[in-house]
């Protein structure tokens, strides 16, 4: 079985956007769903990312709905991490770049490492630039890694019903 694990840019913009609370109870529900089915994780530093000083009405949501279980513990995943961080530092990255990208509370580099490490696949919304060296995009370090990546449309599409049901 496949197992994914969402980014945290997926969530903020299913709220802001495209599935907000007020009409599309369906979307969150399937999150919980996918992680009920064994499906669908994330990892502690998304948890930060989404919850860290915020008291809007999506931290609370993730609070008071998802289990912990649903956020595993990216330490286990620190060999591949310090191997994610090396290649970052061995690409044409500005500093500033590998800085934010090294952050141990940022979510991607930890992402990438779980999913390669563990062998599951990233949902997450942000798209490629190889060519970037001001900023590493998740979808490029996916790559690099033979992570396999998809948008929630892309991932929707696939694994879900038109409304919002497990295939």
């Amino acid at each position: 079985m496949v197992k994914f694990l969402i980014d945290t840019n997926v969530f903020i913009q299913a709220k802001n956007l495209h599935y907000q609370f007020c009409f599309c109870e369906k979307f969150w529900n399937l999150i919980l769903d996918l992680h009920e089915r064994s499906i669908l994780y994330s990892v502690k530093s998304v948890l930060h990312e989404l919850t860290n000083n915020s008291k809007d009405e999506l931290a609370n949501w993730v609070k008071n709905n998802i289990p912990e279980s649903f956020w595993l513990n990216h330490d286990e995943a620190a060999s591949k991490y310090t191997e994610v961080i090396n290649w970052a530092h061995s690409q044409k990255f500005k500093k500033q770049a590998i800085s934010d990208f090294a952050d141990y509370h940022t979510a991607d580099a930890w992402l990438v490492s779980y999913a390669a490490k563990f062998h599951y696949s990233i949902i997450s919304q942000e798209k490629s630039n190889p060519y970037a060296r001001k900023k590493i995009y998740l979808a490029d370090v996916a790559k690099e890694f033979n992570v396999p990546y998809f948008t929630i449309y892309e991932f929707l599409t696939k694994y879900t019903k038109p409304d919002f049901c497990y295939k």
